[in-house]
């Protein structure tokens, strides 16, 4: 029974410590931004030439919020903040070579700038207008099999860019 006790005083104090000093689990929301209780995701726009890619984003967002519950995800009418997104920059690159004009890897390379707006007024809460993501991905020969892959990376960097969107602008309240 004595040997119970100091373990018990050591996960007590380790308790105290981690949960009394700030720690927090990731991705939590501590506190909304002043005035936003809700918030709506405003279809992206795009600068590039790609056709579709500001739906995979503005998706992304969405599931994002949506999966996470907090700040509720509403209509543009019903909301309290509003975001929205570009995409303004879009490029894929050739990186890896297999041999002689053989590409087998590609670099696509997605740039973004995304603002939280409180619709009441307009004022900006939060804005980053330079949000890169770089996704690799394989280059086949076959353009069906191409097409997929390329499809993946944009899926994948929509993924990404929606968390640390969702992380910057909730993390700094």
């Amino acid at each position: 029974m004595m040997a119970k006790r100091p373990a018990i005083i050591i996960v007590a104090a380790l308790a105290l410590t981690l949960f009394g000093c700030g720690y927090s689990f990731v991705g939590t929301v501590k506190k909304m931004p002043e005035g936003i209780s809700t918030v709506a995701v405003k279809s992206f726009t795009t600068a590039t030439s790609e056709i579709g890619v500001e739906r995979i984003f503005t998706e992304a967002l969405i599931k994002e919020f949506s999966d996470r519950k907090s700040p509720p995800l509403v209509s543009v009418k019903e909301a309290d903040g509003l975001i929205e997104g570009r995409i303004t920059g879009l490029s894929v690159e050739e990186i890896f070579h297999s041999g002689v004009r053989v590409t087998s890897q590609a670099r696509l390379t997605v740039t973004l700038s995304v603002t939280l707006k409180r619709k009441a007024d307009g004022r900006v809460i939060w804005r980053n207008k330079n949000l890169v993501q770089r996704e690799d991905y394989p280059v086949t020969g076959d353009p069906a099999g191409q097409q997929s892959n390329r499809r993946e990376a944009f899926s994948s960097a929509s993924e990404k860019l929606a968390e640390t969107i969702y992380l910057g602008i909730f993390s700094g309240f």
